[in-house]
């Protein structure tokens, strides 16, 4: 439809509060070949990871059947399995946006963190961390809290003063000569002259 009219499959899925009608929506949407088009296909998948309960296994059928899925499809179905009860798939499905060499964005590694941080895996946070710096995204404001939220959820204290702009995080002041002595990187053009681990 033209003149800023919104598609007819758009207002349905706006209204769409069940698994079931969600169904029946994407059924009706493929037979009049809506469903390849990747505004629906990405808000159907909003809505089974985040807003409809108990259909993120469907979300991720949605996602695996789709031709050429786009960075905020993942994201998407990211975030939801980051606040299921199985935040580990997340990681999973990280790992697939990977193989179809889709470059994450910020919103991807925040997602991945907060799944982390509630899997309480550390290393794969390390392994996220380092994958934030091989992309540039480390020094993103969300990312960088996220980074620090993770960590310090797993009992650990981790503090990028100058390098992660935005970040207000000098509360270890004992810990900055040392600190300093061991840690003083030059990482893509940014001094990080304050960089502390501390265990709780």
């Amino acid at each position: 439809m033209s003149g800023g009219q919104p598609l007819p499959w758009l207002t349905l899925l706006q209204r769409c509060r069940s698994l079931v009608h969600l169904e029946q929506i994407h059924a009706l949407c493929a037979k009049v070949g809506a469903d390849g088009c990747n505004l629906f296909a990405g808000k159907l998948i909003l809505l089974a990871s985040v807003t409809v309960a108990d259909s993120l296994d469907y979300a991720r059928r949605v996602l695996d059947d789709f031709p050429s899925p786009d960075v905020f499809m993942f994201n998407t179905l990211i975030r939801g399995l980051a606040e299921s009860d199985q935040p580990y798939l997340s990681l999973v499905t990280y790992l697939h946006m990977k193989r179809r060499l889709l470059a994450p964005d910020s919103f991807s590694f925040t997602f991945l963190l907060k799944a982390v941080a509630n899997s309480r895996c550390l290393s794969a946070g390390a392994q996220l961390h380092s994958d934030a710096i091989r992309h540039g995204l480390d020094v993103h404001l969300y990312v960088g809290t996220t980074m620090v939220s993770m960590y310090s959820g797993m009992r650990m204290r981790f503090l990028c003063v100058e390098g992660v702009r935005g970040i207000a995080a000098a509360k270890c002041r004992g810990l900055e000569r040392r600190g300093h002595r061991l840690f003083s990187l030059r990482r893509y053009g940014w001094r990080w002259s304050k960089f502390f681990l501390k265990c709780l």
